[in-house]
């Protein structure tokens, strides 16, 4: 049976204008026939033109790096070409002060959040919500265990908010702490679209040092694994050279930095051996996505063995999707495309150069206040003029006095004016403004301000809430590597084993945690959600109506999150309460629950609570209560009511003994009828007393005599 192929794609990439080869498939199975990388030079291919497409993403990133980094408004060249050296020319890092205003509002409510995950077992789980609170504590408790965390917090933050897109991407099945790649590091396709589930390529520039390649090496020959080539990488690995920087526009911002890091000789890139490389992962018509690395500098038969030096590492199929390799994260929405994402140093680039300029006239100007004019017949005199100065007399010659006492006039206020002004409307395009309050009361003033705090905070959210939910999948995919069976990290076996072992979670557990579809964001643990939730919290406690309807404990560690410091304020103020996930810790819970309902005041099931435990433990406590001829009917009625939730409970959550069902049905029926009888003999014994009181004192030969009366009084007190 012939084969059709889908496209006109050739299976060379190197003689193609298309990525990748086309997915040849048979008439009758549908089944692929050719991969999507066929060779080497495909995908080497794939990788240069991916990278070649973002030329002016990187030069626009150097050129905001540059200014950030203090380039100067003018040329030194066009200002000494212009004859003007007299001209102030200096950064006052205008661009720099505004993106360095954005970043913090993006990493410090991670920072400070209660939790950085929202994964939850279904609200019918068994002991559902305690061990969703056990998976996010010690999820979130291992990933600021990395030191770096916070360092690639604000990496991301400062990436994104000052380029418009970077990406977090790992490069290996196991490893869990995610790259930051900036978006001169990291490339996709030219106008993929934001959370693109079908991109099809991503492209990763990277450099390993010698050591790196080899241990990676090592353990790959050591697990008795191919997908490290073997004579590839000892080739690469001895012949490392460090890269030099050249004119190529992929290290255009790469020189800005060694600018900024004042290297004074920038022949080479970094001096030490480095091998430069790039990562392809490539979508199969599967869906799965392959993965390999290509050494830039290696060549079709360079290896000993005469095989190709420049494929180093290759697997097929290695991951399920490829959200499994890469989060891109945007900016804002933009053009619907990932390189269509601005951040704050394109939006106000152009401003910054006019800022600079106004920055620098308004010093000149200044400088140059009450200095006289003088005036030559022509231009070329200019140098002939002379200047003397004795005591209190000045003379001048080959020139004359503008005016009588002309000098250059100064307007500062002017310049401090239009200086706010710029100002303003670069906070107004970033949407990071609070507009200044007046001076005078007007309620016209009062509803603009109002108004425009509502868009800065329209603004604010939504940029917020796009980034806590980039940062979600980022965090997702972290829980999927380290509860990843198998994993050889460290961190990895811990985490499985806490989950395990001390948080007593099930596989299947673990697996609807870390697979569940990540849709929501973090921002409800964050500080300004957490000062609205303790608010809350605040005025259940001061409402009297809600006395009984929500647990305290609840509500005081809700108002302590909301605080500086509110975690230490949980670990080592609040009393910690039990662990009711077990059966021992359940039953000594009901023990103490006990003593409460036998005040007559009612105790509230909780959703957490092992129901069966719990019955089982009040049950003989309330017979024995019930066997009593004088009960004490509010103490009974309050553990019937608490009986009775947790028998409802166990059976709508199925954790109640089946075959305990109905006996103990008819016990809560018999329960009920029991105090209803009680309750009906104490009425009547009540009425007896009221008819007996309205009757009158007894007879005083019934009366006791004063001595005998006082001698019971005493002793019944």
């Amino acid at each position: 049976m012939s084969s059709v192929t889908i496209s006109d794609t050739t299976t060379s990439g190197s003689s193609s204008n298309f990525l990748g080869a086309a997915p040849d498939i048979d008439e009758r199975t549908l089944e692929n026939s050719v991969r999507v990388v066929p060779d080497t030079d495909a995908g080497i291919a794939i990788c240069d033109s991916i990278v070649w497409s973002a030329q002016k993403l990187i030069f626009n990133a150097a050129r905001i790096t540059s200014k950030c980094n203090g380039e100067r408004p003018w040329p030194k060249a066009a200002l000494r070409s212009k004859g003007k050296n007299y001209k102030r020319n200096c950064s006052t890092r205008f661009l720099q002060q505004q993106c360095a205003k954005v970043a913090p509002r993006f990493y410090q409510p991670l920072m400070a959040a209660s939790t950085l995950t929202a994964a939850r077992l279904p609200s019918d789980w068994p002991d559902g919500p305690i061990k969703t609170d056990k998976y996010r504590r010690r999820l979130t408790e291992t990933i600021r265990s990395w030191p770096k965390w916070d360092y690639f917090l604000q990496g991301v933050a400062n990436e994104i908010t000052k380029y418009g897109l970077g990406y977090a991407s790992w490069f290996d099945e196991y490893e869990w702490r995610p790259h930051l790649l900036r978006m001169d590091k990291g490339f996709v396709p030219q106008g993929t679209e934001l959370m693109d589930e079908d991109l099809e390529f991503f492209v990763v520039k990277w450099f390993y040092h010698p050591s790196q390649l080899l241990e990676l090496l090592k353990s790959n020959v050591g697990a008795k694994r191919e997908e490290w080539k073997k004579a590839a990488c000892v080739e690469a690995i001895n012949h490392a050279n460090p890269p030099p920087l050249g004119p190529t526009f992929d290290k255009w911002r790469d020189y800005e930095n060694l600018v900024r890091q004042s290297v004074w000789s920038v022949a080479y890139w970094k001096s030490m051996r480095l091998i430069d490389t790039y990562h392809l992962f490539a979508k199969e018509s599967s869906g799965e996505v392959s993965h390999y690395v290509y050494w830039r500098d290696g060549t079709s038969n360079g290896a000993k063995d005469g095989s190709d030096s420049r494929l180093l590492y290759e697997s097929k199929d290695e991951y399920d999707s490829i959200n499994d390799v890469v989060v891109p994260i945007p900016f804002g929405y933009g053009d619907g495309s990932i390189q269509g994402s601005w951040g704050v140093g394109q939006l106000l680039y152009d401003m910054a150069n006019q800022v600079e300029i106004a920055r620098n006239e308004a010093m000149d100007a200044q400088s140059n206040q009450g200095k006289l004019k003088l005036q030559v017949a022509e231009g070329r005199n200019v140098n002939d003029v002379k200047l003397t100065i004795n005591d209190d007399l000045m003379t001048v010659e080959g020139a004359q006095f503008a005016s009588p006492g002309a000098a250059t006039p100064a307007n500062p206020a002017g310049f401090k004016a239009l200086d706010d002004e710029f100002t303003m409307w670069a906070l107004q395009i970033v949407g990071n403004y609070v507009p200044p309050i007046p001076l005078q009361p007007s309620d016209t003033k009062a509803t603009a301000i109002n108004a425009a705090q509502q868009a800065e905070n329209e603004v604010q959210n939504n940029n917020l809430q796009n980034f806590l939910k980039h940062i979600a999948y980022v965090i997702a995919g972290m829980g999927r590597r380290l509860a990843k069976r198998g994993s050889p990290d460290e961190a990895a076996k811990a985490f499985r084993k806490g989950l395990l072992e001390e948080d007593q979670l099930t596989e299947e557990e673990i697996k609807l945690l870390t697979d569940q579809p990540t849709i929501q964001t973090i921002a409800e643990f964050t500080p300004q959600l957490a000062a609205a939730r303790a608010q809350w919290a605040a005025s259940r406690q001061a409402n009297p109506n809600s006395a009984g309807l929500y647990d305290p404990r609840k509500l005081e560690e809700i108002q302590s999150q909301a605080i500086i410091g509110g975690k230490a304020v949980l670990d080592y103020c609040i009393v910690p309460e039990q662990d009711g996930s077990t059966d021992a810790a359940a039953a000594r819970q009901q023990t103490i629950e006990n003593v409460v309902l036998d005040s007559g005041q009612n105790v509230q099931v909780l959703a957490g609570d092992k129901h069966a435990t719990h019955y089982a433990v009040l049950q003989p406590h309330v017979q024995a209560a019930m066997q009593n001829p004088n009960p004490d009917l509010p103490a009974l009625h309050a553990a019937a009511q608490h009986l009775g939730a947790h028998y409802a409970a166990g059976v709508s959550t199925k954790t109640f003994p089946d075959d305990q069902i109905n006996p103990q049905k008819s016990f809560l029926a018999e329960l009920g009828k029991s105090i209803q009888q009680h309750a009906a003999r104490a009425m009547a014994t009540q009425q007896t007393k009221m008819a007996m009181s309205q009757m009158g004192p007894a007879p005083a030969t019934q009366q006791a005599q004063p001595q005998q009366s006082a001698l019971l009084t005493g002793a019944a007190q």
